[in-house]
């Protein structure tokens, strides 16, 4: 398996899933707020899919979905490259059809704030499961698990997923580890998987 950034466009593939482990305090924050109760500490604080046979990521970032180069050469952020299984060369090309759909969008702020609100809330309304209807302002874990649920990808329920959710949805469901952003990091996701 190979890892570091200088080596992740020779391993990705369309339909790829990116979890990354942000190191800056408002990705502290987002995993602090998704983490459900009695949950091991959260992973991934963004997700990505992988478009164009490894050469671009779609993610939704405060500014709108944006295609960005699938090479951060030197990026310091923690990361792992998930597979599917059994992902089809057809479910491929749903998966970026429907990213593809969501470029250029507005960023979904009030589905951010919904999903904080969710987190926090005492009576436990969960808000989220009413905004199915809003898919036209997306946040990333929306774009990767509506992707998913168009080419009937096992994955969680569009408008209840985190990033972490992804994350731990791949981990317990033997989605394969393609790549990660160092050996260390590996290691730290292989531990995480036998929990």
């Amino acid at each position: 398996m190979k890892t570091g950034w200088s080596t992740f466009r020779e391993t990705a593939q369309t339909g790829d899933l990116l979890c990354v482990h942000g190191g800056q305090p408002w990705d502290a924050f987002i995993r602090l707020v998704t983490q459900a109760k009695g949950e091991t500490p959260t992973y991934a604080s963004h997700v990505a899919i992988v478009i164009q046979g490894g050469q671009w990521l779609i993610e939704a970032l405060p500014l709108g979905v944006a295609a960005t180069p699938a090479a951060w050469d030197g990026e310091s952020r923690q990361a792992v490259l998930f597979r599917p299984p059994d992902l089809q060369p057809w479910q491929q090309e749903i998966i970026e059809q429907k990213v593809l759909k969501y470029y250029g969008q507005r960023y979904g702020w009030l589905k951010f704030a919904v999903h904080l609100f969710d987190a926090v809330d005492p009576l436990k309304l969960n808000l989220m499961e009413h905004m199915e209807f809003r898919d036209e302002y997306p946040i990333c874990s929306w774009v990767a698990a509506y992707a998913y649920q168009a080419a009937k990808v096992n994955a969680p329920i569009p408008n209840k997923a985190t990033p972490d959710d992804l994350f731990d949805h791949a981990l317990q469901h033997d989605w394969e580890i393609r790549w990660a952003s160092s050996e260390e990091e590996l290691e730290k996701i292989k531990k995480l998987k036998e929990i």
